[in-house]
């Protein structure tokens, strides 16, 4: 079964994201000037969809995303992809094996996935209202852990970077050899600089610029 702290968390970001759009849906997100809060949570929400998707059927080859339906309200439907993608995860087998991320891809790893997509989509919510608390030590944690394998190998070619997180006592190396700089910060603002978000951590140079242009992960 899936850890309930994960679950947990999930799902109080997800709730806290549509909460905070509901606001103002018809605010602009600053990250994504292209989109509402309302076209924020949808997006979010058809990500949740694909996972739900995924762990029921467990495809062994890619699948469509759902998208919002025709005269749905993107908040409601936000929040009901949301209570479907916990009921579904809920009793999956975390080591089963699944269309995704790479040659490893597991139902597991769509969980930690989720957990960091819905966590930083709620710091972008509240980030459009000047208003964003950090991410939580334990989706900066998963979103650092993660970095490694999803991002890192698809950057452009970098020195080695050593990043060290104050508030969770860990340190993470991306890059082979010694490292040639070395950021430190809290886990939260360390992910955001490398999600291109602003932060208190300021990347070198290279590693800004190859941030900035990472590509969308393969379930977006």
């Amino acid at each position: 079964m899936v850890d309930a702290v994960l679950l947990a968390a999930i799902e109080s970001e997800g709730r806290r994201l549509v909460s905070t759009a509901r606001r103002e849906p018809g605010r602009v997100v600053p990250q994504y000037p292209q989109w509402t809060l309302a076209d924020l949570v949808s997006h979010t929400a058809s990500i949740h969809a694909l996972a739900t998707k995924v762990v029921r059927e467990l495809p062994t080859e890619r699948v469509t995303r759902p998208t919002l339906p025709i005269g749905r309200d993107p908040l409601d439907w936000g929040d009901q992809k949301l209570t479907e993608l916990i009921a579904v995860f809920r009793y999956a087998d975390p080591d089963a094996n699944v269309w995704g991320f790479g040659t490893d891809s597991t139902v597991g790893r769509w969980v930690r996935r989720m957990l960091v997509e819905t966590g930083v989509h709620r710091w972008d919510a509240q980030h459009a209202f000047g208003e964003a608390t950090p991410l939580t030590g334990l989706v900066a944690a998963t979103a650092l852990d993660e970095f490694s394998s999803m991002w890192a190998p698809l950057l452009d070619t970098v020195p080695t970077l050593e990043a060290k997180a104050t508030d969770l006592e860990r340190t993470w190396t991306w890059g082979d050899g010694e490292p040639a700089h070395t950021v430190e910060g809290t886990g939260s603002d360390i992910y955001l600089a490398l999600m291109a978000r602003p932060s208190g951590v300021r990347l070198p140079e290279e590693w800004a610029v190859a941030c900035a242009n990472l590509p969308p992960p393969p379930d977006s």
